[in-house]
């Protein structure tokens, strides 16, 4: 069964919202202790990617404005950055573990919503207006 473009729209901006939500959980959270490692910067940094991308998606999600699609499409490509960073840091650490195999599908996620929001029938959905009421006109002849 394939969806329609507007609920896989949908679907593809809470997921968005969703990983900057986890994002932010993740960096934010404190990190101490004398195992960790790798430094606080990393995780601030994809803390604070996680608020880019929750802020540049949200728009597409409230907004059917082109802009609003090229603002989700921003955010993604710059979460890549630190989620990036976070996994060659895990890999010159010495720690691949199940949590680097995630952060990997996490860049791959990015850049597969990136080629969502540049597909054609997804840019459709951002240059329709908002739908009118739909009655027809009824003046005099």
């Amino acid at each position: 069964m394939i969806l329609p473009p507007e609920r896989r729209l949908s679907s593809a901006t809470l997921g968005g919202i969703f990983l900057g939500f986890i994002m932010m959980m993740f960096g934010f959270l404190p990190q101490a202790g004398s195992e960790q490692p790798l430094p606080i910067w990393v995780w601030r940094t994809v803390a604070w990617g996680g608020v880019l991308l929750a802020a540049c998606t949200i728009p597409a999600k409230v907004s059917r404005r082109d802009w609003a699609r090229k603002s989700a499409i921003a955010g993604l490509g710059l979460t890549i950055v630190p989620l990036g960073l976070l996994v060659t840091f895990s890999v010159m650490a010495g720690r691949v573990n199940p949590f680097t195999l995630l952060l990997g599908f996490g860049v791959m996620g990015c850049v597969k919503g990136i080629l969502f929001y540049s597909s054609s029938e997804i840019k459709s959905c951002f240059a329709q207006a908002p739908a009118a009421s739909s009655s027809p006109d009824t003046k005099g002849s």
